[in-house]
């Protein structure tokens, strides 16, 4: 129908709906042109953010407890961390009083020359006199100079009065060195005495070279003397504080050799022996005998599993870490982006104590058996190499996601490595010197038997030796056509 009074209501488009949504409700709604699957994309955006925060990025601090900090108690002063360096303290210094330590004497002759290198000096040599009951600002009587290979007498009348005091001081029954910090909050690895050891190893290189000249020049008893110190001194020094230098001491050419001037010098004192009288050889005896106990290599593992830990209890994140112990500052960005990356040092902790404890079992497994002892204190997998470091990291990188977990737990899978392989040098090193000074006193009673009989002793048994040292090292005999071989995994020696 076309009737003209429905003209104005009707058209040619097509039917559609009404809308029920009135306007003013359209108008108030946040989505409104968008589509309600916004406010899903929204929720799911923010909740894998979060989710990649808290699993990824997120960090924790260390809290306390035995499966973390292992111990938990003493506390430092905000009673929230542990105070590892008074642990250590309680844990390795005797209760002696200062003078009759012997290393006061030493730095009593020495004075600050003892605490090189000098970025050291500002707190260390006051910090250590304070300790020891000394003036920091007294003179010291003795240096310690070069050798002067042109004027052997001039160097001889230059440092003697010092090595002699040295001697005095290395016989004493105490001789320790201890730990110093200026504050609470100082590492504890800052706490050990690195600039002492390296005074002590120039001691022990003086002596030496002192030693040689008195062999030449046929004073073999005060020769042996300053042998004798510079063995105590790395007793005292080396292993008592954990401390050594892990370069130098290998020469992969020659087999593993030992190189280095802080083991005794034991084929060069055995050629001197045609110049020695029998009470030289029996005195020689009798000092080797009354050497000082090897400090308990579970005591060197807990002094740095504790320094490790003390590191990671009082860091906010890694880049806190790398700059107390890194000389140069981290760059803005890259320190930027270290802070961001938060680590679990809960996780952290547990896996350095794991790797740390399987190390110890492994050890203990092995202890008394020479030839395992040393193939496991060779083995590939404590010793920290490029290919190591990158294996860890790769199987922490892409084993597990990058996750703040993964993430942390390799870093206590690193950091367990590190202990176990200064562990590893450090008992290598301590048997090897261990070995070194029984091969001794095994060529020591060869020497006595063959001046007696004219001949070298077909068995050991012939030598009537006593073991000697706690680990009960194996010491092989054998005679040969020109005299005889003495030796162990570690260290070995001919004799003609």
């Amino acid at each position: 129908m076309s009737d003209a009074r429905f003209s104005r209501y009707t058209s040619d488009l097509p039917y559609q709906e009404p809308d029920l949504v009135p306007k003013k409700s359209r108008r108030g709604c946040l989505l409104y042109g968008c589509g309600c699957g916004c406010l899903g994309l929204i929720l799911l955006l923010l909740f894998g953010g979060l989710a990649v925060y808290f699993y990824c990025i997120k960090g924790s601090p260390l809290t306390v407890s035995p499966e973390t900090t292992v111990i938990t108690e003493p506390r430092k002063s905000d009673g929230k961390s542990v105070d590892y360096y008074q642990a250590i303290q309680k844990m390795t210094e005797p209760a002696i009083p200062a003078d009759e330590n012997g290393f006061r004497s030493v730095l009593l002759g020495y004075g600050q020359a003892a605490t090189e290198p000098q970025k050291f000096n500002e707190w260390l040599y006051p910090e250590m006199c304070k300790k020891l009951d000394i003036d920091p600002a007294a003179q010291p009587p003795f240096v310690l100079e070069p050798w002067i290979p042109a004027a052997p007498k001039n160097w001889l009348a230059a440092v003697s009065p010092g090595l002699d005091t040295v001697q005095t001081a290395a016989a004493k029954r105490h001789y320790f060195i201890p730990l110093v910090r200026q504050n609470e909050n100082d590492p504890v690895l800052l706490a050990e005495p690195i600039p002492v050891y390296v005074f002590h190893k120039n001691l022990s290189d003086a002596l030496r070279q002192r030693a040689k000249l008195r062999f030449e020049a046929n004073a073999p008893a005060e020769a042996w003397k300053d042998i004798l110190t510079s063995i105590r001194l790395f007793r005292f020094v080396t292993i008592k504080t954990a401390l050594f230098d892990l370069h130098g001491n290998r020469t992969p050419k020659e087999g593993g050799k030992e190189n280095s001037s802080l083991l005794t010098p034991v084929e060069e004192i055995v050629q001197t022996f045609p110049r020695w009288k029998p009470e030289h050889l029996d005195q020689a005896v009798k000092d080797l005998e009354s050497l000082p106990e090897w400090t308990d290599y579970r005591t060197t593992m807990k002094v740095l599993q504790f320094s490790i830990l003390d590191g990671v209890s009082s860091a906010d994140d890694i880049a806190g870490i790398i700059e107390k112990f890194n000389e140069n500052p981290i760059p803005p960005e890259i320190k930027q982006l270290l802070q961001v990356i938060g680590f679990n040092w809960n996780e952290t902790a547990k896996a350095l104590n794991g790797e740390i404890k399987r190390y110890e079992d492994e050890l203990q497994a092995a202890a008394g058996d020479t030839e395992k002892l040393s193939a496991l204190l060779r083995s590939i997998r404590f010793r920290m190499n490029e290919e190591e470091w990158l294996k860890i990291i790769q199987d922490g990188a892409f084993g597990t996601p990058i996750t703040t977990a993964g993430r942390s737990q390799m870093a206590g899978t690193l950091a367990g490595h590190i202990v176990n392989t200064l562990v590893g040098e450090m008992i290598r090193l301590q048997l090897t010197e261990e070995s070194r000074c029984q091969i001794l006193r095994t060529a020591l009673a060869v020497e006595k038997y063959r001046r007696q009989n004219n001949r070298f002793p077909d068995s050991p048994e012939q030598l009537g030796l006593p073991k000697i040292g706690k680990n009960d090292l194996q010491i092989r005999y054998q005679k040969t056509n020109s005299g005889c071989s003495l030796g162990n995994d570690f260290f070995r020696l001919e004799m003609k």
